[in-house]
């Protein structure tokens, strides 16, 4: 299966090298940006021979990391005194967390994943929200007309232009991680052509140079390791990396397998994917307490499944989608007064609250990240 697999991918790295390089993300789509960002209107872009860097306002006046993750590395736990009554969701929804970790309480029985310090779970869970009830906004700032989706809104910037998409809203959530932990040498992301564009490169002053199909670094800047550039260079990232590529980087796992981190993803235009961004595990019943010990369910219940087995592993799914939109945490389809997703009850196909994967979608990226 490996073996196929591997195949597989080599076979669409040459097709995208053949007709060209390609945006990839969630769709065709991603092409449908402002005209002033027309793909061959971008210098140093893949559809335009030559050399340069992409700049946009949104960049220029981009906050620091540590302002999009307040508190990051804190332990926040869920304020008991949250909850609407009347919302079936809200049995799971501390209103007034502002967190991944402290909006959303764990499933009687189950416990957070206890997460290393520095790890992306940790990360994640840490990542800012905008308030409960927030819409989910396209890059434009109109709402979208799907708003029975999402069970969150996360605050993270997705720019004025039609670029982060699916695939691109998962790397945008690897790179701040490793950018705000200082792992910047891990910076280096493979674009659909099958180049691989790093980080180490870019901050030195290489830009994209194209000559037909051919893509190479030219150095046209000096060097720059400032987060506005880094910004700069994961702009460049995402609209030449997408579901293909993010597939490409990726493998198989089982369900049981399953850790923050990792993804369905289903390569292709369209193609989509989703991000698994928090997890729990069942320890027993009377149980629903925080790894800091803090009630963290109130009366929410068990949804589903096969039973509540020691090591039941309960998880959160995130997604942007297209046009380019707000991250946002998903509702579970199967139980839709249950956020949460379990291990257990995966089956083929898998049905999202907005994308059905196959067999075979459930993957992990580049190794994996530790818990």
């Amino acid at each position: 299966m490996k073996k196929i697999k591997t195949i597989w991918k080599i076979g669409l790295f040459i097709l995208a090298l053949a007709f060209g390089l390609c945006t990839g993300g969630c769709g065709a789509e991603k092409a449908d940006i402002p005209e002033k960002t027309q793909k061959a209107d971008l210098p140093g872009s893949f559809a335009a021979s030559g050399a340069g860097e992409m700049d946009s306002e949104a960049n220029k006046n981009s906050d620091p990391a540590k302002g999009l993750y307040p508190g990051y590395g804190e332990t926040e736990m869920p304020d008991e005194t949250g909850g609407a009554a009347g919302a079936k969701t809200q049995q799971f929804i501390q209103k007034n967390g502002m967190t991944l970790e402290s909006r959303f309480a764990v499933p009687e029985g189950f416990v957070r994943t206890k997460a290393s310090e520095g790890s992306l779970l940790q990360f994640m869970r840490q990542m800012k929200l905008k308030p409960d009830g927030s819409p989910v906004l396209l890059y434009d700032g109109s709402v979208k007309a799907n708003q029975g989706s999402d069970a969150a809104v996360f605050d993270l910037d997705i720019g004025e232009e039609n670029l982060q998409q699916c695939a691109d809203s998962v790397l945008r959530v690897y790179a701040e991680y490793f950018w705000a932990t200082g792992q910047q040498a891990k910076l280096k992301f493979h674009l659909t052509s099958g180049f691989l564009m790093d980080w180490e490169t870019w901050k030195n002053g290489g830009r994209l140079a194209v000559s037909g199909s051919s893509v190479s670094w030219q150095q046209t800047a000096g060097p720059d390791d400032s987060y506005e550039n880094f910004r700069k260079y994961i702009r460049n990232v995402i609209i030449y990396a997408g579901t293909i590529s993010l597939d490409a980087e990726s493998e198989p796992i089982q369900a049981g397998e399953i850790k923050a981190g990792d993804l369905w993803v289903q390569g292709g235009s369209p193609g989509h994917c989703v991000l698994v961004v928090d997890t729990a595990d069942f320890v027993g019943d009377g149980g629903g307490r925080n790894e800091g010990g803090e009630d963290g369910c109130g009366d929410s219940g068990m949804a589903g499944g096969t039973g509540n087995m020691p090591g039941r592993r309960a998880f959160l799914l995130a997604q942007g989608y297209m046009p380019a939109q707000d991250f946002h945490v998903l509702n579970n389809p199967a139980h839709p007064e249950d956020p949460w997703y379990y291990a257990d009850e995966i089956g083929y196909p898998f049905r999202t609250a907005e994308y059905t994967f196959q067999e075979g979608t459930l993957q992990r990226w580049n190794g994996g990240f530790a818990e």
